[in-house]
């Protein structure tokens, strides 16, 4: 019984490095909403595995140790062919518009190869335990602690050998795991020098074993083609490649799903300063970098950076004069590359003695740290990593709900402003509105300003929503009209009949009939209904109308 718990245990510990191995593989070679297909593959072959035995249950018990040692090697083989089953079928994305029939066939032949190694699984624990009930304690005691550890087991192991690399060694235990279900001794001897011969090999490869990617996520295939690629690493969240461009590097969050930019300086914020008064697009790739530590220049301003990514938001507040940032990023591959990689490169903005740059989740930080700010900026922050973000159906997104609005409030100064680069600013303006007023705060169309792209048939991701403690001055109004100069002034707390939205979005409690008359989810979203970007009501065309606040960024998005 010892060797089938051990052997219970391995499986366990295996299958979910492959599962989470397998989520962090599709957010990078398609996009993060397949992978959510493994974790319901999975359970959907785990429950097939149950029904497949209760149908054709094992009646003979002296066959079973034999059984579990074959499904046992058969796991690690399908688990191991992963790899070049993954990177020869001749399928990816675009497949499905060029030719449908082909992608689906070739779609389901992909989803049985993923199938399989979860079946398999569950047919050696549905065996276990249906097989050795007497014994359930003790049994899923062993698969507990075995699946806990293949959790944390991706943190130490992704970094250096890729999840390719990781399906050799999934490979390697579930050959030990067959030695020891099969009760001899000799195979045991056998299983041990295949698993050290096998599971060493991804340890004496420079580099990866790599997936190939389905589909191309923004010009990532086309620089890695042109031969720019610089660095390249598996970060726990996210996998990180880096681009050398004129001026800057590229760095790609999971093959494409969101970019950064580490811009070449030389550390001369003064020099720096001058050059953004005449060309600040220069230096930076948006007016909303920058706005908001413009708006509180030289007053020695507390930042806090949520997502601080390659630098540009924490060298825009050392350039006019902040007196402390906090930069907090969750992948921290991104820090150590401006602190060490691009050090020289970046001017060192994460080595200034007036900068904490550190891994982190923001919110968290920020509750923890108990401060109080001057600045807290978010520029098109948003995790597009499964594991981080704990993607389901509706991925959750926990910097946008009502209760991060009020910590964000509660963790400003009295005049303090909180700066956000987050598309859909109709939703976005509602939910902080929400927050406003459970904390008691009243007028709070006087504190908002938010500007958009200007062209009526662009869409702008990437609006900028500010939000001061104190009501808007017109002088600071004209400040930023100045710095947004091309941009449509769409919330103002100045002359309020020309804002896009209606003075109930300000109010925090939308009327029923506009809710019943938005053609997307509009309402706020909450801790425990975390859900901003789950937008769509139906599936039709989008069309925008300002009759029902439907922008044409939104309406673009959603289509």
């Amino acid at each position: 019984m010892k060797r089938i718990a051990f052997g219970l245990f391995l499986v366990a510990l295996v299958t979910l490095v492959l599962e989470l191995s397998l989520i962090r593989v599709f957010d990078v070679i398609w996009r993060p909403n397949m992978a959510y297909m493994v974790i319901t593959l999975a359970m959907f072959c785990f429950a097939l595995a149950g029904v497949y035995l209760s149908i054709k249950p094992i009646k003979n018990k002296r066959n079973i140790p034999k059984l579990l040692s074959v499904f046992a090697v058969l796991f690690g083989i399908s688990a191991l062919a992963l790899l070049p089953g993954v990177n020869h079928l001749p399928f990816n994305a675009q497949l499905f518009e060029k030719n449908p029939l082909s992608g689906f066939f070739w779609f389901f032949v992909l989803y049985l190869l993923l199938a399989l190694p979860f079946f398999l699984s569950g047919l050696i624990i549905t065996a276990i335990f249906s097989n050795y009930s007497e014994k359930i304690q003790r049994l899923y005691f062993w698969d507990l602690v075995g699946a806990g550890i293949g959790c944390v087991a991706l943190v130490p192991f992704l970094p250096h050998i890729g999840p390719g690399g990781l399906l050799f060694l999934v490979f390697a235990a579930a050959m030990v795991a067959s030695g020891l279900f099969s009760g001899s001794r000799g195979w045991l001897v056998a299983t041990i020098v295949i698993a050290l011969f096998v599971g060493s090999i991804p340890f004496f490869k420079n580099g990866f074993y790599d997936f190939r990617y389905l589909v191309a996520k923004r010009a990532l295939l086309v620089e890695m083609a042109q031969g720019k690629l610089e660095h390249s690493y598996w970060d726990p969240i996210s996998k990180i490649d880096t681009f050398k461009q004129n001026g800057h590097k590229d760095v790609f969050y999971d093959g494409g799903n969101q970019i950064t930019l580490i811009i070449n300086f030389d550390g001369d914020y003064d020099k720096l300063r001058k050059s953004m008064s005449v060309n600040p697009f220069h230096d930076v790739t948006h007016a909303g970098v920058y706005a908001a530590h413009y708006l509180k220049r030289d007053t020695g301003a507390n930042v806090l950076v949520i997502g601080a990514a390659g630098g540009q938001e924490t060298k825009s507040a050392l350039t006019y004069g902040a007196s402390h940032v906090d930069a907090i990023e969750l992948v921290g591959r991104v820090i150590r590359l401006g602190k060490e990689t691009y050090k020289d490169f970046n001017g060192g903005i994460y080595l200034d003695s007036r900068v904490n740059a550190r891994r982190g989740e923001g919110r968290s930080f920020m509750k923890a740290s108990g401060k109080t700010y001057d600045i807290i900026q978010m520029f098109s922050n948003h995790t597009s990593s499964s594991i981080a973000g704990g993607n389901g159906a509706m991925s959750p997104l926990y910097l946008q709900t009502v209760e991060a609005y009020e910590d964000y409030f509660t963790h400003l100064s009295k005049n303090g402003v909180l700066s956000i680069n987050h598309h859909v600013y109709p939703r976005l303006v509602v939910t902080a509105a929400k927050a406003w007023t459970y904390l008691g705060r009243k007028a709070f169309q006087r504190h908002v300003l938010v500007y958009e792209a200007k062209s009526k048939h662009f869409q702008d991701n990437l609006p900028t929503t500010l939000i001061k403690m104190q009501p808007s001055t017109p002088e600071e109004v004209a400040e930023m009209d100045a710095v947004f100069a091309g941009f449509d002034k769409v919330v103002d707390p100045l002359h309020p009949e020309n804002n896009y939205l209606s003075p109930a979005f300000f109010t925090g409690d939308l009327p029923d009939s506009l809710l019943a008359n938005e053609k997307f989810q509009i309402e706020p979203p909450t801790d425990d209904k975390p859900f901003f970007n789950f937008l769509r009501k139906d599936f039709g065309e989008l069309k925008a109308d300002p009759t029902i606040f439907l922008n044409y960024s939104t309406a673009s998005l959603l289509n």
